[in-house]
């Protein structure tokens, strides 16, 4: 997953609210007696926010997450640098016996 693949999640999310939202204002102008039809739109803006409250919060975590990931690989890094240099070192002291 990179940014664009979650840009693009958020843009379609509140593009279908949008959508949506403006289906039901036009039957609640043309059909206002469709009140089943409007009902059901709205419950389903209703399920699409709790989606992108939900998404918003997974977004963090993963951002959190992939951060995390990066310091720890930097520091495997740092650390296996480190153990190449000490066996560097213990090899010159050991010839040097």
């Amino acid at each position: 997953m990179n940014e664009l693949d979650l840009v693009l999640a958020r843009v379609n999310l509140n593009t279908t609210i949008t959508k949506v939202k403006l289906s039901c204002d036009e039957i609640r102008k043309k059909n206002p007696q469709r009140s089943d039809l409007t009902n059901s739109m709205d419950k389903t803006i209703e399920e699409l926010i709790f989606s992108i409250c939900v998404y918003d919060t997974l977004e963090k975590e993963y951002r959190i997450a992939r951060q995390i990931n990066h310091d720890y690989s930097r520091r495997i890094f740092e650390l296996e640098n480190k153990v190449k240099e000490l066996e560097r070192q213990n090899v010159l002291l050991l010839q040097g016996i």
